[in-house]
């Protein structure tokens, strides 16, 4: 008798942890980010190119979440790129970015401008 309680202790324990952990996963795939309310990234699935090379080089991604001041841009492949480039969204939106980081074909950018209506 009490091995079964000692056992059944356990697997509560290995539970709750597997619990916790799943919830840890689950935050990190919805990508919680703490940011305030007013930079809070949303979900996109937006075909825009980045340009740099005084416009001689351009490449294509896909932008997956982007807010106000940044964006998480995705490629084909790890793109060979600047760390300054401007980013054109397609819309008619047009930003100056910094790369903030690259995970093989994931770059995160951040502007450095307000968006631009006009393309030059």
């Amino acid at each position: 008798m009490f091995k079964d309680r000692r056992k059944d202790g356990e697997r509560r324990g290995d539970e709750d942890r597997r619990v916790e952990d799943a919830q840890a996963g689950a935050e990190r795939r919805e990508g919680v980010e703490r940011r305030s309310a007013s930079d809070r990234r949303r979900r996109t699935l937006l075909s825009a190119k980045i340009i740099y090379n005084d416009r001689k080089s351009i490449m294509s991604c896909t932008v997956r979440n982007l807010s106000q001041n940044g964006a998480r841009l995705i490629f084909g492949v790890t793109p060979i790129c600047p760390s300054f480039f401007t980013l054109d969204l397609g819309d008619g939106q047009i930003h100056r970015c910094e790369v903030a980081y690259r995970v093989g074909p994931i770059i995160g950018v951040h502007f450095l401008d307000t968006p631009r209506g006009e393309k030059t």
